[in-house]
């Protein structure tokens, strides 16, 4: 857990810009590491920006915008991930181009920074998709699900599938109604994914097929009065981890899953919350060691303090 270089700056921003939600992905390709963040760069406001590090943290070239077309006002970021087969970033996002609404798009960067073409993964109306999440199985396909709130009717939980080679964007499955997409993991071991969403004031998980589309379990309950949701998958030990924000304190609870949605084991990680003067956890995150089979946790206290657990 001893950090291996001292805190440095990526972006020290304007006060004048509106910069955040930093992502970071390594490429097991070129033994880089992509950051990315929503922000102002090259004249455009509210885009997506980028910029690579390599494995001791010195900047690879200048910052750059890492969308392949302008007219996105970028606002929620999902997880950045990387495909080492098209040696491709990914990462799903909410946009807002102007006098279209909302829509849940998909970015692609290449491992030299150059931005292919973006996915409209779902067309926006007025109050259309956002709050994209994404992730898929390396060189075939990716998955995003997304949250629909039509002019009228039901909030809908949607999953789409991407085709990783031509981009092309299968047909949406309205997975269920009012209910709120949090995270979504590929298990490489048996080829299939666990999406993890919020209920009511539940957090529920599916286990789906490959393609993303059809259901092998029935959806079950993993824990009343949470919200939140960091989820991945570990190869080694073939567990999920799962990070969760608790409803009534606002702690944060990281729960062990087997690959067939089964707890494990379910620990509060971060439990000062209530404690005076602090407000809440947040922007949370995890990723798995599979040297070891453990997870790496980090969240950070009312967005000042940020705290990290190696190895659970």
């Amino acid at each position: 857990g001893s950090p291996v270089k001292t805190v440095f700056h990526i972006q020290k921003g304007d006060i004048n810009a509106w910069e955040g939600k930093p992502r970071v992905a390594y490429s097991t390709k070129d033994k880089k590491y992509l950051v990315t963040w929503y922000g102002d760069t090259a004249g455009k406001v509210g885009t997506l920006v980028g910029r690579f590090y390599d494995d001791a943290g010195n900047p690879i070239g200048s910052e750059f915008d890492a969308l392949s077309s302008s007219g996105d006002t970028v606002w929620d970021l999902s997880t950045l991930w990387y495909d080492p087969v098209g040696d491709v970033f990914i990462q799903a996002y909410e946009a807002r181009p102007a006098n279209v609404g909302i829509q849940a798009r998909l970015a692609r960067i290449k491992g030299n920074g150059q931005a292919l073409p973006i996915i409209d993964v779902s067309k926006g109306q007025a109050l259309s998709d956002y709050s994209p999440r994404s992730t898929g199985k390396p060189g075939v396909e990716y998955c995003v699900i997304s949250e629909n709130k039509p002019a009228t009717g039901p909030t809908q939980l949607l999953i789409r599938r991407v085709n990783a080679t031509s981009g092309s964007v299968g047909n949406t499955r309205i997975f269920d109604i009012n209910a709120t997409p949090m995270a979504i993991a590929y298990n490489s071991t048996y080829d299939q994914y666990l999406m993890a969403y919020r209920k009511g004031l539940d957090t529920w998980g599916v286990i789906l097929d490959p393609g993303c589309n059809n259901s092998i379990f029935n959806p079950f309950l993993i824990r009343k009065d949470s919200w939140g949701g960091f989820l991945d998958y570990n190869p080694n030990s073939k567990t999920y981890g799962l990070l969760l924000g608790e409803q009534n304190s606002a702690a944060n609870v990281f729960i062990k899953m087997s690959s067939a949605g089964n707890i494990m084991s379910s620990t509060v990680v971060f439990p000062d919350a209530n404690t005076a003067g602090v407000n809440g956890n947040f922007t949370s995150g995890i990723r798995p060691n599979i040297l070891d089979g453990t997870f790496g946790i980090i969240s950070s206290q009312d967005y000042i303090l940020m705290r990290f657990i190696p190895k659970i």
